[in-house]
């Protein structure tokens, strides 16, 4: 996943973290001393128009953890977010007309909640598969805001389907932490650990249940706000970036440049001229992107080399192994010894 080139240039709203405050004081700690600790002033929390820059966003996190001595402090937070909490997003779903519907919005328009991730949504003869792509490297917050999301979207889902549609199983893209009985009470399924994605599985039936507070006119209002603010987003996103964040959806056998010029709908030839513009190309977009994902899996998996290197399109573990040294100067299990 790319580097967060510039922390100060991706938002996040406030009122998340007005609620992750409120966790934890609930823990027993106290919200006056993060606030000063990370200098936050109360005007901005207090703004319901508010952003927070990601570099804000981080050190408020670490700082609340460590305040409230609660390392689980990201499944506290996103069990206490409701379907309420997420702007003219959460009026598009509850306006819409059936579960499919508001589950659909919740996957389209996710990036405007948080552009630190994206979700994706599979639907199998027996089942839905609803995938949380990472579109960064997150570093000391990754687990805190995988466990916020992931309890989050649970409860959003859970709301919307009345508590009709049971979660059968949820996948976890990192290692089993110290508290991880906690997982399966508060998820309400069995819970997967060290998976190659981070899943939601649901059964697919369901979906033609209708929302109560489906609204033709207020749906159609909410969903243009949310398409307004996903354009705002995507324009603020460099060339680079927006094919890491594609290429992201295809790990495991990563599409050709041609095909990565059809996704961002250009040709090849002007997505070339692009590139050469900025200083790179698609390889090295791609080998630069295969180096983190595999130092993300290193760190914080228990997958094998072996494995980690099928997942970024290896099949001969061999040569995973020359790529991750050309990368680091390093083998895998040289990098992963130095881990412990």
């Amino acid at each position: 996943m790319p580097d967060i080139d510039n922390p100060d240039s991706l938002f996040l709203p406030v009122n998340y973290m007005r609620h992750l405050l409120d966790v934890v004081e609930s823990r027993g700690g106290s919200r006056l001393k993060v606030m000063d600790r990370c200098g936050v002033s109360a005007e901005l929390l207090n703004d319901q128009e508010g952003l927070f820059s990601y570099q804000q966003f981080s050190a408020l996190i670490l700082a609340s953890v460590e305040e409230s001595q609660e390392p689980a402090l990201g499944l506290y937070l996103g069990s206490q977010l409701t379907v309420m909490t997420h702007g003219n997003l959460s009026s598009a779903i509850l306006s819409s007309a059936d579960v499919e519907q508001g589950m659909g919005l919740a996957i389209r328009y996710f990036e405007t909640r948080t552009p630190l991730a994206a979700l994706t949504l599979e639907k199998c003869p027996d089942e839905l598969i609803i995938t949380l792509c990472e579109r960064y490297v997150l570093g000391a917050i990754r687990i805190s805001y995988l466990e916020t999301v992931v309890t989050g979207l649970v409860a959003v889902i859970s709301f919307i389907t009345n508590r009709q549609l049971s979660l059968k199983k949820v996948e976890l893209a990192f290692s089993a932490p110290a508290y991880q009985s906690m997982f399966e009470p508060i998820l309400g399924c069995p819970v997967v650990f060290d998976a190659e994605e981070t899943r939601l599985h649901y059964p697919a039936t369901g979906l033609d249940i209708p929302l109560v507070m489906a609204d033709k006119n207020v749906h159609m209002h909410a969903a243009q706000r949310c398409e307004e603010e996903l354009a705002s987003i995507s324009k603020s996103v460099s060339i680079e970036k927006r094919i890491e964040q594609n290429l992201l959806r295809f790990q495991g056998g990563f599409p050709s440049f041609e095909h990565m010029a059809s996704e961002l709908s250009m040709s090849p030839r002007t997505l070339r001229r692009r590139l050469l513009e900025r200083g790179t190309s698609f390889n090295a977009i791609l080998d630069r992107l295969k180096y983190r994902l595999a130092v993300q899996y290193l760190e914080t998996s228990a997958l094998s080399i072996q494995e980690i290197g099928y997942l970024l399109g290896y099949s001969d573990p061999s040569n995973f192994g020359r790529a991750f040294k050309k990368w680091s100067s390093v083998s895998p299990i040289a990098y992963r010894g130095k881990l412990n």
